[in-house]
């Protein structure tokens, strides 16, 4: 380890080859993949994917494994305690600890603790990245246990002195309006880094089909519903696949949608939740991308959707907008015809018309990657 460079210590959840939680595991491996030869980088996670019982396969747990140019320690729920993180942060050492989310006990908050006994003189910075938790679509899900929560958190001054990692201005705007307006926040956009052989788009239909992509978590908040019931209202309903992609969250709500699409006679197919490398097939073979999601914090798999050269239509609750002007596609209300309309208007377009579109695609999403001011960004707040 060479002490000219920072140490910086990573707790989050799930982690790769983790991939059932999506976004924040590809932010934080992405920010690990731009600076590790910048930075030391130590992560702990669990050795388990969300809400799965079996450990990851072929990794070994409880000690520390080298995976790119960082440190990982996958560990089991024993050793997820007060006694090892103690020990792990004197090992460590660290310049900077970074947290993944605010509402986890195992991976925030009881870090927070330790940080506490260890580091009584605040040396260490302590960064924390809500990870869209605090938006408002996200706080009306469990709305009385959260706020008990915050009302705990700041009564006891367990989130004094960290420094907040938001990924947009709306979300620097919502850590205000729950933890005042004094708070330090640091806005760094959230690090996407650009596939290979990737090509223009020339067919909009795949096996006389427009191939309509979901991938997210099957979630309430994912609004996956509105989706399903947008494609039961759409004219040219006959001439879409729907395909999806993601964990189920709530059986029940899964089977409720499934039902919608099952009585319009909806042809689709469920692939199951995706590890990173089997994303690129999937992307290839489909023809649009459709989230008609509450609330997105930045949204990894809309950037890249468009990376592949797939139109978007997406709610407008998300940092992208203005999509029509771009010409990459639709950010809507919240409402079932308006995305019908534009499922719709999908299979209308000629190749040539759709092939246009593919082509704008890749290039507002290599626009976004090569943004210097996000590395920038990031970098001050990591490296610097």
């Amino acid at each position: 380890m060479l002490k000219n460079k920072k140490v910086i210590l990573v707790f989050i959840d799930w982690y790769v080859p983790a991939y059932k939680a999506g976004g924040p595991i590809r932010s934080v491996y992405n920010i690990v993949k731009k600076f590790g030869e910048d930075a030391d980088f130590f992560v702990v996670t669990s050795i388990f994917d969300l809400r799965e019982t079996q450990p990851l396969d072929g990794i070994k747990e409880n000690t520390w494994l080298k995976l790119d140019d960082s440190k990982v320690i996958y560990l089991d729920i024993k050793n997820q305690n007060t006694e090892r993180y103690i020990e792990i942060l004197k090992d460590v050492k660290p310049d900077i600890i970074y947290l993944n989310s605010l509402f986890s006990k195992n991976f925030t908050l009881l870090p927070l603790s330790v940080i506490r006994k260890v580091d009584a003189d605040r040396k260490i910075k302590v960064i924390l990245a809500p990870r869209g938790t605090l938006g408002k679509a996200s706080l009306a899900i469990k709305p009385i246990k959260k706020k008990l929560f915050f009302i705990y958190a700041k009564f006891k001054g367990i989130l004094k002195n960290i420094v907040w990692h938001a990924s947009t201005t709306q979300e620097e705007k919502d850590i205000k309006k729950v933890f005042g307006s004094n708070s330090e926040i640091v806005v760094a956009e959230n690090i996407a880094i650009l596939p290979d052989n990737i090509a223009v788009k020339s067919l909009r239909f795949i096996d006389d089909k427009l191939t309509v992509l979901f991938i997210s978590r099957i979630s309430l908040i994912k609004n996956f519903k509105l989706l399903c019931d947008a494609l039961a209202s759409c004219k040219n309903k006959n001439q879409i696949r729907l395909k999806i992609v993601g964990a189920i969250e709530n059986v029940e709500y899964y089977n409720s949608c499934i039902s919608v699409l099952d009585n319009a006679k909806i042809e689709w197919e469920y692939l199951g939740a995706k590890p990173q490398n089997q994303l690129k097939e999937v992307y290839e073979n489909s023809s649009i991308f459709c989230l008609p999601t509450l609330h997105e914090n930045y949204g990894h798999v809309i950037v890249e959707a468009l990376t592949y050269g797939l139109p978007i239509i997406i709610s407008e609750h998300t940092p992208w907008r203005n999509l029509v002007a771009k010409g990459v596609g639709f950010d809507l209300a919240l409402e079932e015809k308006l995305f019908a309309k534009k499922l719709d208007y999908f299979t209308e377009l000629s190749d040539e018309e759709y092939s246009v579109y593919s082509a704008k695609c890749i290039e507002f999403s290599k626009s976004i990657i090569a943004k210097e001011s996000v590395i920038e960004e990031n970098r001050k707040l990591f490296i610097a």
